[in-house]
């Protein structure tokens, strides 16, 4: 079953046993108007006498006057993120205080209100089953998240989801996967008979593409980066380059800053403040206008009106607000330019790294919700549009229905084909040492282009190859490990290596390597092993004095389609200690992926 938790609902898809090729949407359609989506709001504010036994879970799409929000923001309180994390999406600022006020119970109710979500969708899932009179049960869990959340996000989600299974903790970790919501989206791309042919048609045996793909939802944009081998053997290679990224951005941004305008005007009138009915009230007018904000909108109106009335005991009674297009086109700026920002430094890195002449050019692909609002698109296409990447690929066609739980469908797909570690080797892997010379601020370009081979599968020849390095290191220098997946099927000849590995085609396997150059020659090396249940990675560097050696065990994750050091949902700190001996926590942290 895959997962997909929306700011404005959550989607689920399962897929039946031994039959990869068919996924079944799980289908809400008298509750909802493209008919996949279900409620994922809560009363969270709501006042209750027994919480325990409250409805906090809000079932029904349909608007009932009651101020509820999305729940998605519950994970945030529960698993304390970062503040600086949290300054990113507004709603969070008044949940913030109500924790702050009664924590315990507050808490209790965002749990709660989570785990009735759950179990809601679970029964729907069961009812689905019942119309295939199959003997079959929900086994395999695959999450999607947003780029932005950590491991603690993940124990948190994985609490919940075992309170609403009932599973145990142990069932829980074996049973429960995470990935990425824009990793979701690349691997519905290249899999989907909708979409496989534009996300790869243009390459021919021998050929590479880059595939940078963006999902703006109402909540956040996120977005990874995947380079995409040709096809071998009608199996298509590919894989995650560099870290997922993402920011708070989208049209639920908007909306709750359009709310915070609507209560300044009402202050600034000397009006008596919105309560939660009329703001209820407010919020089911406003989202029908959404999609027609923003500077350029073709649609924006001059003026903004919303009118309520609170009949309810001490109501505040009726009113009306009135905003200006400047207002209405000031929450909209706040809402996306952070992630329109993000937007055109990737295209403009995509651009500088692999637009090349006669080559096939990079994918952009967009995808989300907040597409709908006009001036958005507008703003993105004449980005992508200025440094010539064009035309976007846009992942929202009416006449596909899977496109509406794409994410859902992905996260399945990406388990789909699993490979053992040395399978992944074997495939024509190579790992190499990238240097940055001492001195030199923190930053990619800073680092040398090419790293120094360590180790290569030469697919042709059919052996591992592992070169000698040797490289000169001066105090103040660093070294990272690096991993280029196809480098043995390209990058080599009947003589040997044609080059050494670049960092464009390569992602991070270890960050930084704990390393105190004395100004010396360094011999490095890599040796692979079986170690338990797993494929273990021995690295060694040595120079006259002394030697350091780790022992790393890998493992391959689907989201990244890579081999990734250290074990699934651990960090690689607690898995290999010695390896951040000198390092402090804020430099050594790795790349936590969701696997």
């Amino acid at each position: 079953m895959g997962i997909d938790l929306g700011s404005s609902g959550v989607r689920a898809t399962i897929m039946p046993p031994n039959e990869p090729d068919e996924t079944m949407p799980i289908y809400n359609g008298e509750d909802a108007a493209d008919g996949f989506v279900f409620s994922a709001n809560g009363y969270v504010f709501d006042h209750f006498g027994d919480i325990d036994s409250a409805q906090i879970h809000k079932q029904s799409l349909d608007d009932d006057g009651r101020l509820s929000v999305a729940l998605k923001y519950a994970f945030y309180i529960l698993s304390d993120a970062p503040k600086t994390l949290k300054k990113e999406y507004p709603l969070l600022r008044r949940m913030i205080e109500e924790d702050n006020r009664n924590r315990a119970d507050f808490r209790r109710k965002l749990r709660l209100g989570l785990v009735q979500m759950f179990k809601w969708l679970i029964s729907k899932v069961e009812e689905t089953i019942e119309t295939k009179r199959a003997p079959w049960k929900v086994g395999k869990l695959r999450i999607t998240i947003p780029s932005q959340w950590d491991l603690r996000f993940e124990e948190q989600y994985r609490s919940v989801l075992a309170e609403s299974f009932g599973w145990d903790a142990e069932t829980a970790k074996n049973q429960i996967g995470f990935a990425f919501e824009a990793e979701a989206l690349a691997h519905y791309l290249v899999r989907s008979k909708h979409y496989q042919d534009e996300a790869i048609a243009q390459l021919k045996a021998g050929e590479h593409r880059v595939m940078l793909v963006f999902d703006f939802g109402g909540h956040s944009m996120n977005g990874c980066q995947y380079w995409i081998n040709s096809k071998r053997g009608e199996t298509l290679n590919f894989f995650r380059m560099g870290k997922p990224f993402g920011v708070g951005s989208g049209t639920e941004q908007m909306v709750d800053y359009v709310v915070e305008a609507c209560e300044k005007y009402r202050s600034d009138n000397h009006q008596v403040p919105l309560n939660d009915n009329a703001k209820s009230q407010i919020l089911a007018k406003l989202r029908g206008r959404r999609a027609h904000w923003g500077s350029g909108s073709p649609t924006a109106r001059d003026m903004e009106t919303f009118e309520f009335f609170d009949s309810s005991p001490n109501g505040i009674g009726g009113g009306v607000i009135r905003l200006t297009k400047d207002v209405v086109d000031q929450c909209w700026k706040k809402a996306f330019e952070p992630a329109i920002e993000e937007f055109e430094a990737r295209l403009k890195t995509l651009a500088r790294d692999h637009k090349r002449r006669g080559k096939s050019n990079p994918l952009v692909v967009l995808a989300g919700g907040s597409l709908m609002n006009k001036a958005l698109r507008l703003s993105l296409d004449n980005l992508v549009q200025l440094f010539r990447l064009g035309p976007a690929l846009l992942v929202n066609k009416r006449t596909v229905t899977e496109d509406l739980v794409r994410c859902s469908i992905g996260v399945l797909y990406g388990d789909l084909v699993v490979l053992a570690v040395l399978e992944f080797l074997h495939q024509g892997a190579a790992i190499g040492l990238q240097m940055r010379q001492g001195g030199q601020e923190e930053g990619r370009d800073d680092w040398d282009n090419k790293a120094h081979l360590l180790y290569f599968h030469d697919v042709g020849a059919g052996k591992d190859v592992f070169p000698t390095c040797r490289i000169p290191l001066q105090i103040g220098d660093r070294l990272r490990l690096v991993c280029d997946p196809f480098y043995g099927q390209d990058e080599v000849s009947n003589h040997g290596p044609l080059r050494k590995i670049h960092y464009q085609r390569s992602y991070d396997l270890i960050e930084r390597l704990p390393l105190n150059p004395r100004n010396s020659r360094y011999e490095c090396k890599v040796e692979f092993h079986e170690g338990g249940d797993e494929m273990a990675m021995t690295l060694s560097i040595t120079d006259e004095f002394a030697g350091s050696e780790w022992d790393v065990p890998l493992y391959f994750d689907t989201g990244t389609r890579c081999i990734l050091a250290g074990k699934k949902s651990v960090p690689l700190r607690d898995v290999v200690p010695h390896l951040f001996v000198g390092i402090p926590a804020e430099e050594g942290v790795e790349m936590e992926d969701a696997a």
